[in-house]
């Protein structure tokens, strides 16, 4: 059964920011924490937050995304934005401990706690104006007419109660959905307020087990999702404010989550009895879909659109929910221009990249989570790495690759079994060339890394298993991946098991490298030698530049110790000497001779890291540090060389990565200093006023008048690089034309702002 599943096309297109005075660019740097809410005040302004603080902020309709240094340590669970610095959150503290409800003044930039509460997981806020918030919860709905200085508990009373959605359609209007268990069974059930919350009525829907994102387009109209007592989530729309309601069908689909544009033109993200996921549009209320884009790793968990068919969609991989605070996610935008998706930021573990020439390329990776879920994806480009494809999605960890001849290539797939798919158009098409456990041999095993001498031979390495026997294992195919034999074993020796974890082809030589020094050349036409090992550390990669030169990289880190190795030959493999010089975990090598290479790994903190070498490894130097995340994979092609990790990581350098200097930056730069024009311009009170920097430095913002005398301090404190905003407070100056000064470093620029009674 071919189980690679094809995707509609979905281009990628990186920022390209450039880390100050590198030639290493960073295409992709990953996202901090897991994203949890969209919220848009235009087709171009808009907000996504999530946990660890994150924050991020476009103003170009989703092109580009500033991310917001938020100090505290908050975790955002939703936003509501009311114009461009005015806006509310709820979340967490940094401990989980108390449900927070924030509030800004200058778009996001800085909150303050309006409320914290225990025991209480608050939906996205809804913001009817400046004054009045709602804050529902699946226990409690808060409500404040004080702008959040006072709060009112306007819960509906009654026992056994669950809310799962909150709206008001003005300040004495709503309606909150949910379920109530009756009789130790769930059923639907809607509330209905007319008074502010003060009383609620009570309607109890036994058709259904429970109600959920209930969305309003006006008084009466509007739609939710229920759950049907034998499953599956159906859409349904009201026309009398949730008095009755009729379903909307989608034939073979259930739905996840849904958005209204505006009175019959609906998206919605839905997933067929397989779970693999569909966005669909539809333009009559329902009565007809057409499908945009279907994906199977992948779920739509928020989403906006416009009336220009511009929008942006939010994916995280499916099952990934609770796996921790980072999570793998896509920021896709559609272009109106182009009618293309283009994802613009993402998270994702990246293993390996590969290039044909200085255009076609592909980079991969997934997830694999033990006893849970695990999937893989192909990114593919023809432009050297600046726009991406997202169109190949798999049901196991994209592993390694092995590219013989160019545009044929294989990639090996892992779950607890062991697929190899090929490739004969650079990318394009996948098909399934072999899947192992049970094998035809009558053995169970694993691969975990492979190597084509050409389109047809090739060589993977690993371990196997049956019932008498077990160890480490070479296997060989001489059909394109098609049939494998064993071309070499060692049977495990009482306790001691072996493995082969890594491989390098080097003219008719093999060599492969496993756990606890363990290491292998098999040489033409039937030469097999065990090397005696030179260290007991795992043995992770292996890399040959011609027959005499070779270089090995192993070790690990852990919580107490830190034991990375790095073992080098220069005769063949009769001997080898330890590299004390390079205390990094190395993950992948790379030499295009015997002298010019380079390494990519992390150092114990996990922070990625690329040496290079121009005299075989004798010396090394540091090309670029303190990366967010570990790298995994390193291919050149002269001196255009790509590196990739977890986090999302690409770099990319033209000229070898020889000239970076600022080998401490721990973010993504923007390309220059930058002082932009205050928000709103001319004012009355209140204005933002932003900028970026390319470093950290001191920085101090300052008002003047048209004598040029200071009016005002406003910032004076060392900032770490990024984007920046203030929220300044004009109440106590004269109408008039001022000055705002930003020096940071040798960096000033001035600009001028109007203030109006």
């Amino acid at each position: 059964m071919d189980m690679c599943y094809v995707w509609s096309s979905i281009t990628i297109l990186y920022c390209m920011i450039i880390p100050l005075n590198a030639q290493w660019e960073t295409l992709n740097s990953g996202i901090r924490g897991r994203l949890n809410s969209l919220d848009f005040i235009n087709s171009r302004t808009g907000w996504l937050a999530g946990t660890m603080g994150t924050i991020l902020m476009t103003e170009d309709g989703g092109l580009t995304w500033d991310e917001l240094y938020v100090e505290q340590d908050w975790h955002f669970q939703g936003i509501d934005f009311i114009d461009q610095v005015t806006g509310w959150a709820t979340g967490w503290d940094s401990n989980y401990e108390y449900n927070l409800i924030l509030k800004t003044l200058d778009g996001g930039e800085s909150w303050t706690v309006q409320r914290k509460v225990k025991n209480v997981h608050f939906f996205a806020p809804q913001v009817l104006e400046d004054s009045v918030v709602i804050a529902g919860s699946s226990t409690m709905i808060l409500k404040s007419e004080t702008g959040g200085s006072e709060w009112i508990d306007i819960s509906p009373s009654g026992t056994n109660l669950y809310l799962s959605s909150v709206t008001f359609l003005d300040r004495d209007k709503g309606i909150a959905s949910g379920s109530v268990e009756e009789n130790s069974t769930w059923r639907g059930i809607i509330f209905k307020t007319y008074d502010g919350g003060k009383t609620w009525k009570k309607k109890t829907i036994p058709e259904f087990s429970g109600l959920s994102n209930l969305q309003m387009i006006n008084d009466s109209e509007g739609y939710f999702i229920a759950t049907g007592d034998t499953g599956g989530t159906f859409l349904y729309q009201t026309k009398d404010t949730c008095n009755t309601w009729s379903v909307i069908s989608t034939g073979e689909y259930f739905f996840d989550n849904y958005f209204i544009l505006h009175t019959g033109n609906l998206y919605a993200a839905v997933y067929d009895t397989l779970y693999h996921q569909h966005l669909l549009k539809s333009g009559d209320s329902g009565e007809t879909w057409e499908n945009i884009i279907s994906l199977h790793n992948w779920r739509v968990s928020k989403m906006y659109l416009n009336d220009l068919d511009q929008g942006i969609l939010l994916y995280q991989m499916l099952g990934w929910e609770g796996w921790g605070e980072s999570s793998t996610q896509l920021i896709m935008t559609n272009l109106f221009e182009t009618g293309q998706w283009m994802t613009r930021k993402f998270s994702y573990t990246f293993e390996d990249a590969y290039f044909d020439d200085l255009d076609n390329g592909l980079v991969f990776g997934g997830y694999f989570i033990f006893h849970g879920p695990t999937g893989g994806d192909i990114f593919t480009t023809a432009d050297g790495g600046i726009t991406w494809s997202l169109n190949h999605s798999f049901p196991a960890y994209v592993y390694t690759s092995s590219f013989p001849a160019k545009s044929v290539g294989y990639i090996l797939l892992r779950d607890w079994r062991t697929y190899i798919y090929k490739t004969t158009d650079g990318g394009s098409t996948w098909t399934l060339a072999h899947h192992f456990n049970p094998d035809s041999i009558g053995f169970e095993i694993t691969i975990n890394d492979i190597a084509f001498r050409s389109e047809e031979i090739g060589y993977g390495v690993g371990r196997f298993w049956s019932q008498d026997s077990a160890g480490a294992c070479i296997m060989e195919t001489s059909d394109g991946g098609r049939h494998w034999d064993f071309l070499w074993t060692l049977l495990d020796k009482g306790e001691i098991y072996y493995e082969l974890s890594a491989l390098h082809l080097v003219d008719k030589t093999i060599w492969a490298v496993g756990p606890r020094g363990f290491l292998v050349k098999i040489s033409p036409p039937d030469s097999f030698r065990i090397i005696e090992p030179k260290t007991d550390l795992p043995l992770n990669d292996v890399f040959f530049s011609d027959a005499q030169h070779g270089w090995i990289a192993g070790g690990y880190w852990s919580n107490e110790d830190a034991r990375p190795i790095l073992l080098k030959t220069t005769d063949g493999g009769n001997t080898w000497n330890i590299d004390k010089n390079v205390p990094y975990l190395v993950n992948e090598i790379f030499f295009r001779d015997n002298r010019q290479g380079w390494v990519v790994g992390s150092d114990s903190t996990g922070q990625g890291i690329i040496l290079a070498t121009g005299d075989g490894g004798e010396s090394w130097s540091i090309q670029a540090d303190h990366l967010p995340g570990s790298l995994h994979g390193v291919h050149f092609i002269g001196d255009t060389g790509w590196a990739v990790g977890s986090e999302g990581i690409v770099l990319k350098t033209d000229n070898g990565g020889s000239s970076w200097i600022d080998g401490h930056s721990e973010i993504v730069y923007p390309r220059a200093f930058q002082l932009h024009q205050n928000y709103p311009n001319p004012f009355n009170s209140n204005t933002v006023i932003s900028w970026q920097l390319a470093v950290g430095d001191q920085v101090d913002l300052t008002v003047y008048n048209v004598l040029g005398e200071k009016v005002a301090t406003l910032v004076s404190k060392r900032l770490q690089p990024g984007n920046h905003r203030y929220l300044f407070e004009g109440s106590t100056l004269a109408s008039g034309i001022y000055y705002y000064e930003l020096t940071a470093g040798e960096f000033k620029a001035v600009r001028k702002m109007i203030l109006l009674r």
